[in-house]
């Protein structure tokens, strides 16, 4: 493919045709999930947005989308935070922290990735509840701020557990999900801003090379 000429000036970028790397993505080797290795690969997430334009209030791709966006109540920078969580864990352990759907035959459901989310980082509060639109609120929590209706799934174990960290020693789960913790703040007036977060020892480690 001849790719087009891009002139930093203009208005606008000439699009650039892009092609789902879905079937691609992982692979099973021996019973293990690897990722697999392409020589390049280029990807945005296609719905970036800025603070003070919102082009859409719903952003983010839908397993990466942070709690207030999902249940549409005010977004600012401190959900980047909450989209490199996962983004983290996929990279560093070639495995998805949320899924949104219970088979592989049903598609993305807002409310059980809502459920995943109470089950890994604990309750939503209230304050946050009250911001959002209430008409997905109450479509998606009960009058006690619960998720019902995915009690035959759960709970899951702890974030840090073998489970979901295998491969890593006690230590390393623990100085991991720390960091996941820190950024992954159900509600977004607690998560730390990025000095805070450049502070965390798991980006000081002596093996953060190997992590990465």
């Amino acid at each position: 493919m001849t790719l087009p000429e891009q002139d930093r000036n203009a208005d606008q970028y000439v699009p650039v045709m892009s092609s789902s790397l879905q079937k691609f993505y992982f692979v099973q080797e021996h019973g293990d999930r690897v990722a697999e290795v392409f020589d390049i690969a280029l990807a945005d997430w296609g719905v970036a947005s800025w603070t003070t334009n919102h082009l859409d209030p719903i952003i983010q791709p839908d397993i990466f989308r942070a709690p207030e966006v999902t249940i549409a109540a005010p977004w600012d920078t401190s959900t980047d935070l909450w989209n490199l969580g996962p983004v983290l864990f996929e990279i560093h352990l070639a495995r998805r922290m949320f899924y949104g759907q219970s088979t592989q035959a049903e598609s993305y459901n807002a409310k059980l990735h809502l459920w995943e989310i109470a089950n890994f980082f604990g309750h939503f509060p209230k304050s946050l509840l009250t911001k959002g639109d209430q008409d997905l609120v109450k479509k998606y929590f009960n009058e006690e701020g619960e998720i019902e209706g995915f009690s035959h799934l759960g709970p899951f174990p702890p974030l840090e557990s073998v489970s979901w960290m295998a491969g890593l020693d006690e230590k390393e789960r623990e100085i991991f999900g720390s960091f996941l913790r820190a950024m992954m703040k159900i509600d977004p007036a607690e998560r730390p801003s990025i000095k805070e977060l450049l502070q965390h020892p798991w980006l000081h480690a002596d093996d953060v090379a190997s992590q990465l």
